[in-house]
Parts: C-alpha cells; structure tokens; sequence
C-alpha cells in the first residue's frame, strides 16, 4: 500500500521491511443512549522519519466522516521526539445512531512541525469505518456489536509521507523513486486515474503494492 497524490503535490515514499510497520493503537467506543463515538488515541510504534528529519513531535488528529466526507475533527497534543509515543486522549463525536452505517473515522498521524504556519507533515494514515476492508472494518463492527464498551486494536499506517509542495509535473515524476516514477507519470498525463476515487489520498494498487 502507497501513497498518491495530484500533480503538484510531493511525494515522499520510506520502504520499510514488513517487519518495520508503523502502527496505532486506539479504541473505539460508542453510547447509544448519548449517541456519542469515542476514539481514544492510546499509542504508536515505529513511526518513520520523514527525509531530512533527526525527530518527530508525532499528534493524532481524527477526522469525522460521513458519506465519505470530512464534517468534524479533533486532534491530540503532540509528543516531543518520540517515534514511540503515548497520548491517552480521548476525542468524542456526536454521531446519530441511522448515520452510524454510513460514518467513518479518519485517523492522521503528523508531525507537529511549524505549527506557525500550518506545516504539519502527515506521517501515516487510515480510515476505519464498515466501508473498508480488514482490521479496519472489523473493529468497526466489533464496536458497533459491542455498545458503551472499549474496543481496542492496532492499525497500520499507510508507509507514505505527503508534504505540500509547490512542485512543476516534471519534478513530481523525477523525484518519485524507481517503479512509482512510472506511475506518476501516468498520473501527470492524465492516462491512469484511480476508478475508486472519492477525494481519497489513498488507495490499493495491486502494483504499488509491490514496491
């Protein structure tokens, strides 16, 4: 699993040996009564260094999703110089239960960066919500069978970084490395497009899934 993005974007892609998964664990929780989500951001592990980068100041900020789009977030603080950081913060959504099927919680984990001027490089990412497919939707299910109680599991991060850039198409297709170069220029060109996407920043690729 990669990373895309439009042209104009940079991308910046770490391999990593199977082993080396960058991971979040977080529970999930909901209150019929109260109609209130709960996900509370517990921990991460292996979290990747960005290019150019000695440490991180790793945050979590979650994003509602409803039909697929963003219509709330929250965030955690952030922990300084830690690839293996501890929150234990609870973030809470009021989510009607009719609309429970169709919502989704985006997770983002970022590096805190200059918070001044909003550069927050995004570490890694998933979605979790009935919609997916594996652990993802399985702990979605597991909470919404298992009312007012704490459902707790780990979720890979998506191995990609995205940094906003101000990036010509030639510069994206060059600094992208050997294998997805290939894919990029597709992309610039304008022959290959995703035929799942709906303003995702990610999707499975039998042949980015490869590299």
């Amino acid at each position: 699993m990669t990373g895309w993005c439009l042209p104009g974007t940079k991308i910046l892609v770490t391999f990593q040996p199977p082993e080396e998964l960058q991971e979040v664990l977080l529970s999930l929780s909901y209150l019929p009564s109260a109609e209130r989500l709960t996900v509370v951001l517990l921990k991460a592990r292996n979290l990747f260094l960005p290019q150019d980068k000695e440490n991180i100041d790793p945050f979590v900020k979650v994003y509602l999703l409803l039909g697929g789009k963003r219509v709330k977030k929250k965030k955690t603080a952030s922990r300084k110089g830690n690839c293996n950081p501890v929150w234990n913060e609870a973030l809470t959504f009021n989510v009607p239960s009719n609309n429970l099927a169709n919502t989704a919680v985006e997770v983002c984990v970022m590096d805190q960066g200059n918070d001044l001027i909003g550069n927050n490089p995004l570490l890694g990412c998933c979605v979790i919500g009935p919609q997916e497919e594996g652990p993802e939707r399985d702990h979605w299910c597991d909470m919404t069978q298992s009312p007012r109680k704490a459902v707790a599991m780990w979720h890979t991060l998506r191995s990609s970084f995205l940094e906003q850039a101000d990036l010509s198409q030639t510069d994206l297709v060059r600094q992208a490395p050997a294998g997805l170069s290939l894919f990029c220029q597709s992309l610039v060109s304008g022959s290959v497009w995703p035929s799942s996407w709906k303003g995702k920043q990610y999707f499975s690729s039998p042949v980015l899934a490869q590299l």
